[in-house]
């Protein structure tokens, strides 16, 4: 139980770490999505020891959470590559 709540510190410790030295906006969507992913480690070692599925139920929330974060951090990529591979693709026409 306890190597959970070292897993889950580590995590949160790594966020942080990428959370200061964030580069651009996706640096900052990875941290925030491991800093939930620590979190809801965390959540699920707190019910497992409690005895109760609260803490489940809440982990299962912040990992929809961070699959929506996901998905919105894949498609800023996918915009943005497309966005300079076209005006790339006009100039070279011309």
């Amino acid at each position: 139980m306890l190597e959970n709540f070292e897993l889950s510190l580590g995590l949160l410790f790594i966020s942080f770490l990428f959370l200061l030295t964030g580069r651009n906006i996706l640096y900052f969507l990875f941290a925030l999505e491991i800093g939930l992913i620590a979190i809801g480690v965390n959540f699920v070692n707190g019910s497992i020891l409690y005895e109760n599925i609260e803490g489940q139920a809440i982990a299962l929330i912040l990992l929809s959470i961070a699959a929506t974060e996901t998905a919105i951090g894949l498609i800023l990529t996918l915009n943005y590559y497309n966005l300079r591979t076209f005006s790339t693709r006009f100039y070279l026409k011309k």
